[in-house]
């Protein structure tokens, strides 16, 4: 420690070197000098500016730096310093004002490295906790989009869309397909979750109201009401079947699906899932669950309008 006090009060004397002229270099900070006995060399000067620099504001933004740099180094408090330079809290204010004005001068109309890491929400991953397979790097809410035009699935043809859930877990996905598309696969997360599907339109007609012929299958999951599915896999995935001689298709389409999810733990999913009915053998093909949900809306609305007319 006292070899590091040593090298701060040496870097100190060296820039209060004629302290007032008009030429500074607001990037002297240590990663930015060559140390080599009694000759300090600096090796990136590039943000010279011709104004006075205070030597305290130099040091405030070299230790600020230093700090940065490696997560140790923040168990060093360097506030005693800046009391012995006189820098006060305000001025510190200031200057970390500054800091995110100049960071963001330098970077212009792009983002660092630490901005895209806010922007995007996600936690640091470190390579080597990181599995052979790629599901280990992907978060349990990646969304993932596959097309059938008549030759399966491919991994190397899916799309992860841009729409993310939001804050309240919803999302609206705007798929766009092509006249050779036969099924739309959507894969909402990549562990075990509940599903509700707020809404669906093909081509803006709502498939709830049999504006379109769409069917909807969840491949692995189980329906647990008119609207909701959970699923107790790592891979859960819906299919909308396009194939039907009922449905409008245009050269141009597009499948819109307004998803809540929520991620649940297997066990819990498991245990819905054992708790469900079996379905009757004898039972009649169940009719598309969204044009299921259309049709009890209309007859609500039908027997509103009947005793309506009867009062």
């Amino acid at each position: 420690m006292e070899a590091f006090e040593a090298l701060l009060n040496e870097y100190l004397k060296r820039i209060r070197y004629k302290e007032d002229y008009p030429v500074s270099d607001y990037d002297l900070i240590f990663s930015n000098i060559m140390v080599n006995g009694p000759i300090w060399t600096i090796i990136d000067y590039e943000w010279t500016y011709g104004k006075c620099i205070p030597a305290k504001e130099s040091m405030w933004r070299a230790l600020y730096c230093y700090r940065l740099e490696d997560r140790k180094r923040e168990k060093f408090d360097p506030k005693p310093l800046f009391g012995k330079l006189g820098i006060t809290e305000k001025e510190i204010q200031v200057l970390l004002d500054e800091e995110y004005a100049f960071q963001k001068y330098v970077t212009g109309n792009r983002k660092s490295m630490v901005e895209l890491w806010k922007d995007i929400g996600r936690k640091v991953i470190v390579p080597k906790e990181i599995t052979a397979t790629a599901s280990a790097a992907r978060p349990d809410d990646q969304i993932q989009i596959y097309l059938d035009n008549g030759e399966g699935y491919s991994e190397d043809e899916s799309m992860f869309p841009e729409e993310q859930y939001d804050d309240k877990n919803t999302v609206t996905l705007d798929i766009r397909v092509d006249d050779t598309c036969n099924t739309v696969r959507i894969d909402p997360a990549f562990a075990p979750c509940m599903v509700t599907i707020l809404n669906a339109t093909w081509n803006s007609l709502n498939i709830s109201e049999g504006g379109a012929d769409v069917s909807i299958n969840p491949v692995n999951g189980e329906w647990i009401s008119d609207d909701s599915i959970i699923f107790n896999s790592d891979d859960p995935n819906i299919e909308f079947s396009l194939t039907s001689d009922r449905l409008g298709v245009k050269k141009k389409n597009h499948l819109v699906v307004k998803l809540l999810m929520t991620l649940i733990p297997k066990n819990a999913a498991d245990a819905v899932i054992s708790s469900l009915p079996e379905p009757e053998v004898s039972a009649p093909k169940e009719k598309n669950i969204i044009k299921k949900l259309g049709e009890k809306i209309s007859q609500k609305r039908e027997a509103r309008y009947y005793k309506d007319d009867e009062e």
